[in-house]
């Protein structure tokens, strides 16, 4: 988890899926070291398709959807497959990337 919040910034704002709001990369950190012990240690996350738009040139908005299996539910049982997509705010910080801020949404199928 260590180099997952290596990727954030100091100051990083970071919703999930279920709407819990995190601030700052050691919050983000201890949360993901936290549903990674049970919830998430078997689940494997892929990664279909990233587009960027740049804002500025060290600032950029990119859109991230994937797939997520092997999720756990609290009771143990493992949960069906989902797709997901991060709306995330990057900026280029001493010369490196960070996520500012990211909303991770459940997709839906077109209706």
């Amino acid at each position: 988890m260590k180099a997952l919040a290596a990727l954030v910034a100091d100051d990083v704002d970071f919703v999930n899926v279920e709407g819990l709001w995190l601030k700052g990369a050691r919050e983000f950190e201890q949360h993901h070291e936290r549903i990674h012990e049970m919830r998430f240690k078997e689940s494997v996350r892929k990664t279909t398709d990233v587009q960027v738009k740049f804002i500025s040139p060290d600032v950029a908005i990119v859109h991230v959807t994937g797939e997520l299996s092997g999720e756990r539910a609290p009771d143990g049982r493992v949960l069906a497959p989902r797709r997901g997509i991060f709306t995330r705010v990057v900026t280029k910080e001493s010369g490196k990337w960070l996520i500012k801020a990211s909303q991770n949404t459940a997709m839906r199928t077109a209706q």
